[in-house]
């Protein structure tokens, strides 16, 4: 990787770690080998290097999934595009406005919601398994 390549992936996870800092509740954690950032034990959005290209993946409505990546040339996240996760290349000039929009849109809607109950030990052994063939297993 070229000295400019690497500065400009530095310089974009760095502007995603300030944008996320001032949103209130955002812990960054490694998930998937990259950085992610989550509020409320869901994670909002992520920095990641997809074939060699460094990209930001955000957490998007859904339903504007499609007219983001129509309107915008963003494109759908890699294995999570299908829950409405949208992905802009931060390698070349990319939509720097509509992102700080979408992080603050998928912290509203995170905060928002209660976080799921994790079920107890005696909750997770009392629940019986499925097996491949659709049997129940003790």
């Amino acid at each position: 990787m070229c000295s400019m390549e690497a500065t400009r992936k530095t310089n974009a996870l760095e502007w995603l770690r300030r944008e996320c800092r001032v949103l209130t509740g955002i812990e960054e954690k490694i998930a998937w080998g990259h950085p992610t950032f989550h509020v409320g034990g869901r994670t909002i959005a992520a920095f990641e290097v997809f074939h060699g290209r460094p990209s930001i993946a955000v957490l998007a409505d859904p339903d504007r999934q499609e007219f983001l990546v129509e309107h915008f040339g963003l494109f759908k996240t890699p294995y999570s595009g299908r829950h409405g996760w949208v992905s802009a290349w931060v390698d070349v000039p990319a939509p720097w406005a509509l992102i700080q929009s979408l992080l603050a849109e998928a912290h509203k809607c995170a905060a928002a919601r209660p976080r799921r109950a994790i079920p107890s030990a005696s909750e997770k052994s009392s629940r019986s398994v499925k097996s491949s063939r659709g049997r129940r297993l003790p």
